[in-house]
């Protein structure tokens, strides 16, 4: 949580009227009030965040204990920080130069290498001019308890809700370059782009699920499928291959109300499966109530729903006691008898359907596949393409956890079999696990 810090002169009494209920808005835990009168340079550098107060005087001069102070505030270095300025003023009376405080504030700060917040609608005040303008809006909270008391407590409120989001805001702008040029292209693929995934990959890899404390959910695709929620972890990324732990971490700090939500893992009932109290309750509530139970770990045991754009899907094989595994580019035929469409039309659209998963590439290689049933060992079939894809990965999984050398070996494919009775032969002569596992129905 940001610190923030009030600043206003405490002896001015609408200003701390204004501001006693700025800090009732925010939570008194959330907020510290700094009275001007005592204020230094260091306080003002102390916050990550400041809200400050101009009351104004005569033509909108700023009060004695803020020029006071105002050749220190030039001289500070506030790069990184947010400030958000509210102020008094009376537009009957002082029409030609209203709330110029809250503008004489503004620059100061800004030209401290703050980033304002805060902005706010001129309509609905009559004025002749301001220097808090910033085309047709405030660069603050503008509040005129002389004439448009009625109007205080509903700004007050609105612009504090306002502040609070864009106080927390991860990203304050952002700019785009668009390469057309194919050589261009080509180079930032290899010396921007992929050694930035290459360093995400890295850093996944170091996180495990017991490592974190929450989890988040994932409902940007219930566009097309409203039942369905992926549940995201650091090990079992979204079906979409798109989505990390990571990017829903980044997702839910840009837009805390967006499709990325916290879920927590306090209450667990079965950690071999994956099962949470806090998951079940936070799919029931983004899947509308459709969904009741989701395990992340297990294929057979209310398995986590598939919305339509997931990477690849495994489906269990009973003759070879094992999962066949097809990815969305094979159109080929699998030793289910089942085309990757076939399979998907088995659990796709968020119906829950145990023995089939949607998932991601990477989660073949993950220590928490399919760990209720055994994991990894029970992969005995996947295309060729995607075989030489995650082999690198999995083959070091399965050394890792089973002291298995070379393990995409003993895997088949649609150059050894599409049938399941020479999938079987093709298993047994290379002495597949899965055979000698216990039966996954």
């Amino acid at each position: 949580m940001k610190k923030i810090g009030l600043f206003y002169a405490t002896k001015a009494d609408k200003t701390t009227w204004v501001a006693e209920k700025i800090q009732k808005e925010f939570g008194k835990d959330r907020i510290e009030v700094v009275p001007i009168e005592q204020a230094w340079q260091n306080d003002f550098a102390a916050y990550d965040c400041l809200i400050v107060g101009a009351s104004t005087w005569f033509d909108g001069e700023l009060p004695t204990y803020w020029d006071e102070l105002l050749p220190e505030l030039r001289t500070l270095d506030l790069k990184g920080k947010k400030v958000a300025v509210f102020g008094l003023g009376d537009q009957i009376r002082y029409p030609e130069n209203f709330a110029d405080g809250i503008g004489l504030l503004a620059e100061v700060f800004e030209g401290d290498g703050a980033t304002l917040v805060g902005f706010t609608s001129s309509e609905g005040y009559t004025f002749e001019r301001s220097r808090a303008l910033r085309g047709d809006r405030w660069c603050g909270l503008v509040v005129d308890l002389d004439n448009q008391s009625e109007q205080a407590e509903k700004r007050i409120r609105e612009w504090c809700e306002q502040v609070k989001n864009e106080f927390e805001a991860v990203v304050d702008k952002c700019q785009v370059t668009v390469y057309t040029d194919p050589d261009e292209c080509t180079r930032m693929r290899h010396e921007v782009a992929i050694p930035t995934f290459d360093k995400r990959d890295a850093r996944l890899e170091t996180l495990t699920d017991e490592s974190v404390d929450v989890y988040y959910s994932c409902i940007l695709c219930q566009a097309f499928s409203p039942s369905h929620v992926c549940v995201v972890t650091p090990e079992r990324l979204g079906l979409c291959g798109a989505v990390s732990w990571l990017d829903a971490k980044a997702t839910n700090e840009l837009d805390p109300n967006g499709p990325c939500q916290i879920i927590t893992k306090e209450r667990p009932i079965d950690v071999n499966l994956g099962s949470y109290e806090d998951v079940d309750e936070a799919v029931k509530k983004y899947s509308q109530g459709a969904l009741e139970h989701v395990t992340l770990y297990s294929i057979m045991q209310d398995p986590m729903t598939s919305c339509g754009c997931f990477e690849c899907i495994c489906g269990i094989e009973p003759f070879s006691n094992g999962v066949v595994i097809a990815n969305r580019e094979y159109a080929g035929m699998t030793p289910l008898g089942m085309t990757f469409s076939e399979m998907a039309s088995m659990t796709g659209g968020g119906v829950q359907t145990p023995g089939f998963m949607g998932h991601g590439k990477h989660f073949i290689s993950s220590k928490k596949f399919m760990k209720a049933e055994g994991g990894i060992e029970r992969i005995v079939w996947m295309p060729k393409e995607l075989k030489e894809t995650v082999a690198e990965r999995l083959n070091r999984t399965a050394k890792e956890l089973y002291g298995i050398d070379n393990f995409t070996d003993m895997v088949g494919d649609e150059t050894v079999a599409t049938d399941p009775e020479v999938l079987v032969a093709f298993l047994t002569e290379h002495n597949h696990p899965a055979l000698s596992m216990d039966p996954m129905m």
